[in-house]
């Protein structure tokens, strides 16, 4: 007689686990079966045009010939769009030879991430490099990007050390491939000097943020580890375990200059883990010293005297030295000698074309659409909330019908969070950019204190007055992307308030804040492009992401934060927001 459909026989658990265990690995490999085959297509079309352009001596036109007639064969596929004919031509340049050398590690990855490596100007080391970390360690197209970005390779093992004195040789280039110099803290939104326990805490804050800096492999164990040696107390800063080297990192952190006497204290933690902490298993603990500066010179004697395996690294995070910030003016100086500036001269164009140019800047202009444009005018210049009575046009505008739903929604948040700090309210959206028929949303992080309703507009807008809001202003400007197209806000939407200031934005923020920020996005329909502005204003929408399906569907470019120190100690950043909002400009039509 056969067992009753409810009751579920021995073993069928394990059974049925491991049969969906298949399935998926069988999804996986099909999957990645039909990846490698198409990336294989796309080489050989790259490859192929290369060929006939040098054999026939074809131009740049046939590309977009060939794109044509081919979606014309083949409706139903995508990806032959003249664009990315262009970028299979670029793949088979970048790669010559890459069929025959099969397996590469570009041929495991997206499209997508092909794409990136095209984009960013590698060398073809350091392509085949950030491919091969991409493989490996599974990272997604965004994070390739933000790796490449700061330049995380090249970094890896740059620190100075004396692995190779004191580890088997194998052992030694392991751990020195983990010891990155110079460690990338911006993401710690830090500025001016700070106190070690300020920075030790500020990487506590952010913990994930500080491991992906870290690298791969580093899993946290402790910070301030305590050690009694006969009743003397100790404390480490911050003690790590890398799982993939089964070794434990000791981790210590001066904001100041390299001295001598650091190397020997490190040299004394490394000896008490070894001794209190590592097992048989494991591999001799290292150390390493992170310093706000460092004399190579001085690094190279002390690593040589030093009897345990150490590096020594420096740390950089937006900031000026001190020397070349006193030597700058403050930022009302600054704004005051811009006031006095002669308007942008229109010598050598005639009457007609620099009409045109002001009526350009200052008017939403649907031009492109085929509308009529709006006889509103729009500051033409940085920090024009300065005046208080262009603040106060505005707020008379907040129930435009372009932009009433967003700031109806800023009324309903403030309601319900019902703070009771003053500051730490929502602002409004800016009337002066396009509302809810934005193609471009730009995120930063957290409102600054000129957004404040009581230190500054109570508007989020790229007309505020200061810093990062000027070199916003200037970009848009200098991309040429009209004001109507885009629409600005913060991941974070309240003010974060501190006092008389505002304090950093931690990822506790941001977690809080993703649910608020998910309802506004549906006030978006003509949303086309998300461009998140930072550490933080990324992490945030990737958490979004990872918790809407449908905003996963909203293609995205992450970029630096344009905070005045920012773009100042590190001016490629700026090319690389120019680039992003450049292209906006260029495929975004205002919505009429």
């Amino acid at each position: 007689m056969s067992e009753p459909d409810s009751v579920v026989p021995a073993g069928y658990s394990l059974f049925l686990e491991d049969l969906k265990a298949r399935v998926s690995s069988a999804r996986v490999q099909a999957q990645r079966s039909v990846n490698t085959a198409l990336i294989g297509l796309y080489w050989t079309i790259g490859d192929r045009i290369l060929a006939e352009q040098k054999r026939q001596g074809w131009g740049s036109a046939v590309i977009g010939r060939l794109a044509t007639d081919l979606r014309r064969e083949f409706p139903d596929m995508t990806g032959l769009s003249r664009s990315n004919l262009q970028y299979m031509r670029s793949f088979a340049g970048a790669w010559p030879g890459w069929e025959v050398n099969v397996p590469h590690p570009v041929g495991h990855l997206p499209w997508g991430h092909i794409r990136v490596l095209i984009d960013k100007n590698l060398s073809p080391e350091g392509r085949d490099e950030y491919a091969a970390a991409a493989v490996k360690h599974g990272w997604s197209r965004n994070v390739l990007m933000n790796m490449i970005m700061n330049k995380t390779l090249e970094r890896s093992g740059a620190a100075p050390s004396n692995f190779s004195q004191h580890l088997p040789t194998q052992d030694s280039e392991l751990a020195q491939q983990m010891a990155k110099d110079p460690y990338a803290l911006e993401f710690l939104g830090l500025t001016g000097d700070v106190a070690e326990r300020e920075l030790e805490q500020a990487l506590m804050d952010r913990i994930v943020e500080t491991l992906r800096e870290l690298g791969p492999g580093f899993a946290f164990v402790g910070r301030q580890v305590h050690f009694d040696v006969s009743g003397d107390d100790f404390y480490l800063d911050l003690l790590f375990f890398h799982v993939d080297q089964l070794r434990y990192v000791v981790i210590e952190l001066k904001t100041g200059r390299f001295q001598p006497e650091y190397a020997g204290k490190l040299q004394f933690y490394i000896a008490l883990v070894d001794d209190k902490l590592r097992r048989p298993a494991h591999a001799p603990t290292v150390g390493i010293l992170i310093c706000g500066s460092r004399n190579d010179h001085t690094v190279r004697y002390a690593l040589n005297q030093s009897g345990s395996p150490m590096a020594i690294s420096t740390y950089t995070y937006e900031t000026l030295p001190p020397a070349e910030q006193q030597s700058l003016p403050d930022a009302e100086d600054l704004a005051a000698a811009l006031s006095l500036l002669p308007a942008e001269s229109t010598e050598g164009t005639t009457d007609t074309e620099a009409s045109s140019n002001t009526q350009n800047t200052a008017h939403f202009s649907h031009s492109r659409a085929g509308t009529a444009p709006q006889v509103q005018q729009w500051p033409q210049a940085p920090r024009a909330h300065r005046n208080r009575a262009e603040v106060e046009r505005k707020l008379s505008l907040l129930d435009e019908a372009h932009v009433k739903p967003l700031n109806d929604w800023v009324r309903d948040l403030n309601r319900a969070r019902a703070t009771s700090a003053s500051e730490s309210v929502v602002p409004w959206f800016d009337p002066s950019g396009g509302g809810i028929n934005a193609r471009v949303l730009f995120l930063l992080e957290a409102p600054g204190s000129r957004s404040s309703a009581s230190r500054g507009s109570g508007i989020i807008s790229i007309d505020n007055n200061d810093g990062t809001a000027a070199n916003w202003f200037t970009l848009i400007q200098q991309a040429a992307l009209p004001r109507e197209a885009f629409a600005s806000w913060n991941i974070v939407p309240w003010y974060l308030p501190d006092g008389s200031r505002t304090r950093t934005t931690r990822m506790a923020d941001v977690v809080e804040a993703t649910s608020d920020l998910e309802t506004v996005l549906d006030l978006f329909p003509h949303l086309q492009l998300v461009i998140p502005m930072g550490t933080l204003a990324r992490a945030g929408w990737e958490l979004l992401r990872s918790r809407s399906p449908k905003i996963a569907t909203i293609p995205w470019e992450t970029v630096p934060h344009p905070s005045a120190t920012n773009l100042n100690t590190r001016p490629a950043q700026r090319d690389q927001i120019l680039q992003v909002m450049t292209a906006a400009a260029q495929k975004f039509t205002p919505v009429p």
